[in-house]
C-alpha cells in the first residue's frame, strides 16, 4: 500500500495557505464550524480532505459553504464570484511544494430557515512535492 510521503510541517503550511486564500476573500471564513457567539453574515465554513494522487502528488478536496441571512442569494453569488476569481487557477510555488487550485462546482443548498441562504463550492488542490 502507498503511504503518505508528506510531512506534518508541509501539511500545516498548506492548510495555512488555504486559510489565507479564503480569508483574503471573506474575512468570516471558518475551518469546519463558525464558533462565533455572534454570527456575522455572510460567512463561510470550509473543510479539507487529503488523498494520495500519485508518487509525489497529494490532492486536497476543499469544500466551502457560504451562508447569508437574506431571502436572496445575490450577495452569496457575489462572494462566490470573488472567491472563484481569487483562487481558481492559482499556482503557488513554495520551497517544498507547488500548489495548484482548480474550481470544481457550486450550487444552491436549501436550508430550514426562510431567512438564510446557502451555496456550496468545491475546489481541487493538487500538491506536488519538490
Amino acid at each position: 500500500p502507498r503511504t503518505w510521503k508528506g510531512d506534518v510541517s508541509m501539511a500545516l503550511e498548506v492548510e495555512a495557505k488555504v486559510a489565507e486564500l479564503l480569508t483574503s476573500v471573506l474575512a468570516e471564513s471558518h475551518r469546519n464550524y463558525n464558533h462565533n457567539q455572534e454570527v456575522v453574515y455572510p460567512y463561510m465554513t470550509y473543510q479539507t480532505e487529503l488523498e494520495m494522487a500519485g508518487e509525489d502528488l497529494e490532492a486536497i478536496n476543499l469544500d466551502c459553504q457560504l451562508f447569508d441571512r437574506s431571502t436572496s442569494d445575490k450577495k452569496l453569488l457575489e462572494v462566490e464570484y470573488k472567491l472563484k476569481s481569487a483562487i481558481d487557477k492559482v499556482n503557488l510555488l513554495e520551497d517544498k511544494y507547488l500548489m495548484m487550485v482548480r474550481f470544481v462546482r457550486s450550487g444552491a443548498v436549501s436550508t430550514n430557515d426562510d431567512n438564510v441562504v446557502r451555496r456550496d463550492l468545491s475546489f481541487r488542490i493538487k500538491i506536488y512535492r519538490r
